[in-house]
C-alpha cells in the first residue's frame, strides 16, 4: 500500500513542493523500478540464508525509513537515493511473500494462492492512491513550496503502512519445513553477486543508449503532456530491458544458499 500512496502524491510533491519538472518525476520512477529489479536476485539469496520472515520484515522497515526520510527532503535530487531504498525494500517484501506463498500452498492449489497474492498487491495499488490524495489534500496548480500540501503527513502515513507490513510479517514463518541446505561452491557468494550487478548495469547502459537519446529529444518538447508521457514510456522501456536480461545457466544460482 505504501507504493500506491506515493503514486499520485510524489509527482505533486516534486513539481509543486520542490519546483522541479517532469524529468525528475520520470527519474524517480526509473530509480525505484531499477533498484527493485536489480536487487531481486540478491534478495532471493538473503531469503534462503536468513529466512523469509527476516527478508520481509527488513524490507518493510527499509521502506519505512526511506519514507520518513522524505520528510527532510528540500531538494529534488535527494529523493533519488530514498526512492532506490524504497525499491529495494518493496522488492524484499514481495520476494519473501512470493516464496512463502509457493511453499505454504498445497500442491494442487498453487496457482489459486498465487492469484490471491496478486490481488493483495493490486489491492494496495488501488486503495493507496485514494489514501494519499485524501491525506495530501487539494493542491492548486499554481501553488509552490513545501507548504502547498500536506506532504509530510503523506510520508508519515506511507511509513506507517510499511511498519504495519513489518508487524504482520513477524507472524510469517522463517522457513517452511527444513532449512535449505547450504551448498558450498568454489567461488564466493560476494563475487557472484557483484558479477550479477555489474552485468545488469552494463546491459542497461548498452541497451539504454537509444532510450537516452529518445529521452533527451522529448525533454526539449514544449508540450508538457507529450513530454510527461514520453518520459514515462522511456522509463518503462528501460525497466523492460532490464527484465529481458538473460540469466546464464550454472553461473548465477541465487536460489541456493552459499
Amino acid at each position: 500500500m505504501c507504493v500506491g500512496i506515493l503514486i499520485p502524491t510524489l509527482p505533486v510533491f516534486i513539481k509543486n513542493g520542490l519546483g522541479s519538472g517532469e524529468a525528475m518525476i520520470g527519474a524517480n520512477g526509473v530509480v525505484f523500478s531499477g533498484a527493485a529489479v536489480l536487487f531481486r536476485p540478491l534478495l532471493t539469496w538473503v531469503g534462503n540464508r536468513w529466512g523469509r520472515r527476516t527478508l520481509m520484515v527488513t524490507g518493510s522497515l527499509v521502506a519505512a525509513a526511506a519514507a520518513l526520510g522524505l520528510t527532510g527532503v528540500n531538494g529534488a535530487w535527494q529523493i533519488l537515493p530514498l526512492r532506490a531504498l524504497m525499491g529495494v525494500g518493496e522488492a524484499a517484501l514481495f520476494v519473501g511473500a512470493a516464496i512463502l506463498v509457493v511453499e505454504l500452498s498445497p500442491e494442487n492449489r498453487k496457482a489459486e494462492v498465487a492469484s490471491y497474492l496478486s490481488v493483495a498487491v493490486f489491492g494496495g495499488l488501488s486503495v493507496g492512491p485514494i489514501i494519499g490524495e485524501l491525506v495530501m489534500g487539494d493542491v492548486a496548480e499554481s501553488a509552490r513550496g513545501l507548504n502547498a500540501g500536506h506532504f509530510n503527513a503523506v510520508f508519515v502515513v506511507t511509513a506507517g503502512a510499511a511498519v504495519l507490513a513489518a508487524i504482520v510479517s513477524l507472524t510469517a514463518p522463517a522457513f517452511v519445513g527444513e532449512r535449505p541446505e547450504r551448498i558450498r561452491r568454489k567461488s564466493r557468494g560476494f563475487i557472484r553477486v557483484l558479477y550479477c550487478l555489474v552485468r545488469s548495469w552494463l546491459s542497461v547502459w548498452l541497451r539504454g543508449r537509444p532510450l537516452l537519446l529518445l529521452f533527451r529529444h522529448f525533454q526539449n518538447q514544449s508540450d508538457s503532456v507529450v513530454r510527461h508521457n514520453s518520459l514515462r514510456s522511456t522509463a518503462s522501456c528501460a525497466c523492460f530491458c532490464v527484465c529481458l536480461e538473460p540469466r546464464p545457466p550454472n553461473v548465477l544460482d541465487f536460489t541456493a544458499v552459499w
